[in-house]
């Protein structure tokens, strides 16, 4: 494919069906892939948060060919690093430039708002993207892993049999609760940034618009919280995929209150409940070099590493 090649931003309502088509075809050959659609694309631009700057469209000879999202929210993090999906570049317009002109245009716009390192995050099976993002001089900084489990019952591995599983309910009390705790137990975590409670609670209430299926709950020790889990059932991923997995969404304890099994705990009450509706398997993201060493509690539970992300850094 030989054209004129242009970037451009990307326009909301006029180029919904391109920037999907892209991503879609950019990525298909990736490991247990899942396409996006242009409904999906307009809930994302339901959130009040939801801003067009920093996505970008490739075009050869007017056909989209590519496209790059160069997200950062000046207004809640305190660590001005902008983030880089993308660049996105359908097979036949490959080796032509056009991730480079991407990648480009997405790094002059974060430097524009004042970001102070970009970072991407590249599956450790596409060696061809993380080589392309190294040649623009991104050095790796972390791995983190993708850890799976059938739902096989476990017991006797140190669980905390004293704390108290209380089930969340959609309420701005236990919503507030929710938020303070992840604040609390992700506060050390590498380029971690909260964002605002308001924020937080609109995600919380549109979780499942998309169809999936949540589950919240507190860990109590004597009245007080101490831990919590989010577990979630996306019923088009396992349709898609041929599964029946649920995943942990997120899990954290009280720095105070670690390493006296509440988050195992909390790993086989996700177990229990995910066999109840029917999953065979469960699924969760860890960053490798986690402060709480995470990782070894989930081994210790029996998930094992499926596939891993090496996440890059450039300083602008």
């Amino acid at each position: 494919m030989a054209g004129e090649l242009s970037i451009r931003p990307y326009v909301p309502g006029q180029d919904d069906e391109a920037w999907v088509s892209v991503y879609n075809r950019a990525r298909a050959d990736a490991p247990e892939f899942v396409s996006e659609t242009v409904e999906e694309l307009c809930r994302q631009q339901e959130r009040p948060w939801f801003k067009a700057q920093g996505l970008f469209l490739a075009e050869l000879d007017g056909v989209p060919v590519g496209r790059v999202d160069a997200f950062y929210n000046s207004e809640e993090d305190k660590h001005r690093t902008g983030f880089i999906d993308g660049p996105h570049v359908v097979p036949e317009a490959r080796r032509r430039g056009v991730g480079t002109a991407l990648l480009d245009r997405a790094l002059e716009n974060l430097r524009e708002r004042g970001v102070l390192r970009a970072a991407a995050g590249v599956g450790d099976w596409n060696t061809g993207a993380q080589a392309f993002l190294r040649a623009h001089r991104f050095e790796p900084t972390r791995t983190c892993s993708w850890m799976e489990r059938d739902l096989a019952p476990v017991s006797g591995i140190g669980e905390n049999q004293e704390v108290e599983l209380v089930p969340f309910r959609m309420t701005d009390e236990d919503i507030g609760l929710l938020y303070r705790l992840m604040d609390s137990a992700y506060a050390e975590y590498h380029n971690f940034t909260m964002g605002t409670l308001e924020r937080f609670n609109w995600f919380v209430r549109h979780q499942e618009d998309g169809g999936s299926h949540i589950e919240r709950c507190f860990a109590m020790d004597n009245g007080r919280p101490a831990g919590y889990i989010v577990v979630a059932i996306d019923p088009k991923e396992n349709e898609q995929l041929g599964k029946r997995r649920g995943e942990v969404y997120t899990i954290g304890v009280l720095k105070e209150d670690r390493c006296r099994g509440i988050a195992k705990r909390l790993l086989i009450h996700a177990i229990e409940r995910l066999r109840e509706q029917g999953m065979d398997s469960v699924g969760l993201g860890v960053d490798n070099q986690n402060v709480t060493s995470a990782r070894r509690v989930y081994e210790r539970v029996g998930f094992k590493t499926v596939r891993s992300v090496t996440w890059l850094e450039l300083a602008l």
